[in-house]
């Protein structure tokens, strides 16, 4: 009896981790969109490359500050495009766990990767870093642990 219980324990324990899984790719999936959202609402933006954002992933949680435009609301397609890459930093901060994000444009579309660390995953359960862009990790030593990743692609 007693290996029935802890069997349904161990059970117990898995379905609310892979229920936390969840919500956090829910919660990821959400953000991807909305940074795809701001990038065809700002196509000139985009095509300017101010949507890009690359580098190795961070998971620090300091807020970023707002950047003003030149013009009070005369604002330009590269400073709209400013503005929207903090807004979806800061927010994605404080939503994920280590959340930090990626943009790479690639001719009309943009390669969109949302990042971020599960606390306390069993690394049994865990797909790792399979697919997050390989320069943004690049940095993370072979043995800590790696950020999970939600890519999207989306076209103009």
């Amino acid at each position: 009896m007693s290996f029935g219980l802890t069997g349904s324990a161990m059970l117990m324990a898995a379905a609310m981790q892979y229920n936390k899984m969840s919500q956090f790719q829910i919660v990821a999936l959400q953000f991807a969109s909305q940074a795809a959202e701001s990038i065809r609402a700002n196509t000139d933006g985009f095509m300017a490359n101010a949507y890009d954002k690359s580098g190795t992933y961070s998971s620090t949680v300091a807020a970023l500050a707002l950047p003003n435009c030149a013009i009070a609301n005369a604002c330009t397609a590269v400073e709209i495009a400013s503005i929207d890459k903090t807004q979806l930093a800061n927010t994605l901060r404080t939503a994920l766990p280590g959340g930090d994000y990626m943009v790479q444009r690639n001719g009309t579309k943009a390669d969109i990767w949302i990042m971020w660390m599960e606390p306390g995953l069993d690394p049994s359960m865990s797909i790792g870093a399979m697919n997050c862009l390989a320069s943004a990790i690049s940095a993370i030593s072979a043995s800590a642990d790696k950020p999970r990743c939600l890519f999207l692609e989306i076209a103009l």
